[in-house]
């Protein structure tokens, strides 16, 4: 009997400490990996990853409430007039951008990722949704000038494939690469891009993911007089080159930034927890 009461009395401590798991894991909550484990990410602030200098939620508009940058890097900053994308309560709130928009996070040290003489590693992912990738569409860039003179570093969408690269302190030597096969149009696609400068050449040290999976590479631009990225006095803008022209048409969600190269299991994890919102 004794021993009864014992199993009896441990099941119920599984029990109850497997219900206050669940009830930590507030689905409501934006929820991410953090040193390989699951954690709850308070809405409005809270540590998110210790690798991401940015993540933007855009679950309420950027005017009503600030939006949350990790590390306290950069609020997002949306444009007046004619250059305001519209936010939407679908999907957990998203940003739908008509060409001429984007949301600024302006120019913060930690958003270059090279002194001029090497570059660093780092990764971007953002959610997209577009009816169409016929035409050169910027997904997130750091850009002061729309051509690849006033680049740093770009992800866009071009003839339905995505597009990375990185440009050197000339303005005209560049790295880059582009997916090998289409991207489909009418639902949501979360593009991932992972730098590894110390790769050669760029069909390694570039990486192109849409929705977890790896995409064969194809090179675009390998210049060999390329050194480093140049820092400049360029924003990170989502959703447009600085020029107001090529702009995303379509739904953007979700952008991140890291300062490592995360690896395909990383990537798949999020996307495989995170497609249920969409």
């Amino acid at each position: 009997m004794v021993r009864r009461l014992i199993l009896i009395a441990a099941l119920l401590t599984c029990v109850t400490a497997f219900a206050v798991d669940i009830l930590w894991l507030d689905m409501t909550q934006p929820i991410e990996l953090s040193g390989g484990t699951w954690r709850n990410v308070p809405t409005g602030g809270g540590d998110y990853t210790t690798d991401s200098i940015l993540y933007s939620k855009y679950e309420t508009d950027l005017d009503i409430q600030p939006d949350y940058s990790v590390l306290g890097t950069s609020t997002g900053v949306l444009a007046t007039g004619a250059g305001r994308p519209t936010h939407t309560n679908g999907w957990g709130g998203v940003y739908y951008f008509d060409a001429g928009d984007e949301i600024s996070y302006g120019d913060k040290p930690v958003f270059t990722f090279s002194d001029g003489v090497s570059d660093n590693e780092f990764s971007v992912n953002i959610w997209t949704w577009s009816s169409s990738f016929s035409a050169t569409r910027a997904l997130i860039t750091k850009d002061s000038g729309g051509t690849d003179t006033f680049r740093e570093w770009y992800l866009y969408a071009s003839s339905a494939r995505i597009y990375f690269g990185t440009v050197s302190s000339n303005g005209v030597a560049t790295r880059s690469i582009r997916t090998s096969t289409s991207v489909s149009t009418g639902e949501w696609v979360m593009v991932t891009a992972v730098y590894k400068p110390s790769l050669s050449p760029v069909t390694n040290a570039m990486e192109l993911y849409t929705n977890g999976i790896w995409v064969p590479p194809i090179q675009v631009k390998d210049v060999v007089s390329y050194v480093a990225m140049s820092p400049k006095s360029n924003p990170v803008l989502v959703g447009n080159f600085n020029t107001f022209s090529k702009g995303w048409i379509g739904y953007l969600d979700n952008p991140r930034i890291y300062t490592n190269a995360l690896t395909q299991a990383r990537i798949t994890e999020i996307y495989d927890f995170e497609k249920g919102l969409y």
